[in-house]
């Protein structure tokens, strides 16, 4: 059976309707489900492309669940997948809870079993028991550790690594997704360097004036935190070649300048480049965390920071809820790695609500959590503009066999029929950019002649782009001014029959508003005062060091990875 995106969120709201209903029939919690026994097969569409189950029976009850096929990404959708598989069985119940950082994967996979009891002739009601969430957690012990770094993305996981292997300082890592690697999961694999070794093998560095005067160029009119920058770049070198010297595979051979005007070098990841489009999903941080647990720090997912725990104005913990119990954990030290809030609409509209038109195509949990469990200390949000480009939609973005095409086109035009402008831009720039266009997109034209028409059909195949066979038709099907259109096209030698469409939309990789920090990363208030114990690393205190815009390949994993390690040394030099 298969189905089409359309039908697979109208499934998932008839579930919820029909659990509701169940409810209220006075249900019986013990189903007696009639069903004929055998193995049965579902396809539905998950996050980036199907899911397909096999799910068997016998004449009560559903004994196995095999996944035939995802495309969904790996790690997110093997952890999703193990997890809904077991509490499925298990309880016999569909409306099982997601997997927290796997959403989309969760729905389409409860989706498909629903599917498949259905067709085994089973009443899908007797398989709706509801959430499985534990209602009245377990109030646990407190815990001690001498640091807690709240997020499991390269911030937090450069800060973890750092304190443990510099010191014997007992540290625990906190994720609440049931994976860890956040936003840094899903980057493209790259990370500019400065002051390493690498940087002599290759014959590239940047020195720290050019580097302040390139942030200083891109954030303007806006100050940036020139001392911290410097501190950035004094631990960048030992920080990217430890990682390096064990297990991160970066290739020397591929540098490229981050923007065309710094003089940034951008290391890559030697995994999944076997075509151009292979980007996202690079290995980084399954090769990070590995390093991280090889030097005794304790990770744990499904592991929300509720709230920080305080004694005045000093933080002296967190309060931690997993999935079945709520607990202090008491630390001499806290860093708040949590991420962005690009998931975060009410954030969006009060730090950048000039981008409120732009969606996500980020990790699921970034969702302003530092931001929110910060403010009853105080402290105030710094930094201007969202980092972003443009992509086909939140599942595809950029990347993928289809979506890297948005990188193909022979011409882009706005709705006026005239040169977008995202072709000559740095990509960085073109979030602003598109969002200043009529409907806030361009489109992305292409003839016979373009060397990805195979891609081409298969996005026309997905419904992801669009076929014509003139100009005036795709200009007549887009809603495009016919006669500016042509122009461009002419221009562009865009001629050449049949003609393709893809609508280039603005996409977040990542916010740069964050939490105020000084140049060791220490969290600061609203009256320029130190929060006793508190640090903050990565994209949570980006609006610190660049604003603006995206200022360079790089930059999000770079300055993470290197605040992560200010942030530790800062707290290994109180001690």
């Amino acid at each position: 059976m298969t189905m089409d995106r359309r039908n697979f969120i109208k499934g998932a709201v008839a579930m919820g309707g029909a659990a509701a209903l169940a409810g209220l029939a006075g249900c019986s919690s013990e189903p007696e489900p009639a069903i004929e026994p055998g193995t049965y097969t579902a396809t539905v569409p998950s996050i980036k492309g199907d899911l397909t189950l096999n799910v068997s029976f016998d004449g009560m009850s559903i004994t196995d669940i095999r996944t035939v096929s995802c495309a969904d990404s790996s790690v997110i959708s093997d952890v999703a997948i193990e997890s809904l598989t077991r509490r499925i069985v298990e309880q016999q119940n569909v409306e099982v809870d997601a997997v927290s950082g796997a959403t989309m994967t969760s729905m389409a996979f409860k989706q498909a079993v629903s599917d498949c009891i259905e067709q085994a002739g089973g009443k899908l009601r007797d398989f709706q028991k509801g959430s499985d969430t534990v209602n009245a957690k377990m109030q646990a012990p407190d815990e001690d550790f001498d640091l807690v770094v709240i997020g499991a993305g390269i911030a937090g996981m450069s800060a973890a690594l750092t304190a443990a292997r510099k010191s014997d300082l007992k540290v625990l890592l906190l994720e609440k997704c049931a994976f860890v690697g956040g936003c840094f999961r899903v980057c493209g694999g790259g990370m500019w360097t400065m002051d390493a070794d690498i940087n002599q093998w290759v014959g590239q560095d940047c020195s720290l004036d050019d580097y302040v005067s390139f942030m200083q160029q891109r954030s303007a009119p806006y100050e940036i935190d020139t001392e911290l920058l410097s501190n950035m770049r004094a631990v960048a070198g030992e920080t990217f070649m430890y990682l390096m010297e064990n297990g991160l595979t970066a290739n020397p051979a591929t540098w490229t300048f981050g923007n065309p005007e710094s003089q940034l070098p951008c290391f890559w990841s030697m995994n999944n480049k076997e075509h151009a489009w292979e980007t996202g999903e690079s290995g980084w941080a399954d090769e990070v965390h590995k390093i991280v647990e090889r030097t005794g720090v304790e990770t744990r997912v499904n592991s929300r920071a509720v709230s920080l725990k305080t004694d005045g104005s000093a933080v002296t913990g967190v309060v931690v809820e997993d999935l079945e119990k709520i607990y202090t954990v008491n630390a001499k030290s806290v860093v708040v790695a949590t991420g962005g809030f690009t998931r975060n609409k009410d954030y969006i509209e009060e730090f950048a609500p000039e981008y409120a038109d732009a969606f996500a195509f980020t990790a699921g949990g970034d969702t302003g959590d530092g931001i929110t469990m910060t403010r009853e200390l105080d402290v105030p949000v710094v930094g201007q503009g969202m980092m972003g480009l443009f992509g086909i939609n939140p599942s595809t973005g950029y990347y993928g066999e289809v979506g890297n095409l948005v990188w193909a086109a022979q011409a882009s035009v706005n709705k006026e029929g005239e040169e977008s402008g995202v072709a000559g831009a740095f990509y960085g720039d073109t979030l602003a950019l598109l969002l200043s266009q009529t409907d806030s997109c361009a489109y992305a034209l292409y003839d016979a002649t373009n060397n990805a028409v195979e891609r081409l059909e298969k996005g026309v195949a997905q419904g992801l782009a669009a076929k014509y066979d003139s100009l005036d038709e795709l200009a007549d099907g887009e809603g495009i001014d016919r006669t500016g259109l042509q122009e461009v096209a002419a221009s562009r030698g865009v001629s050449q029959a049949p003609f393709y469409c893809i609508v280039q939309k603005p996409l977040f990789i990542g916010s740069i508003p964050g939490l105020k920090v000084n140049s060791s990363c220490q969290v600061e208030n609203g009256s320029g005062e130190v929060v006793e114990n508190l640090y903050a690393a990565g994209m949570v205190m980006f609006g610190n060091v660049f604003n603006v815009a995206y200022p360079c390949s790089g930059t999000g994993v770079g300055t993470s990875n290197y605040t992560g390690a200010v942030a530790a040394n800062a707290i290994l030099a109180s001690l």
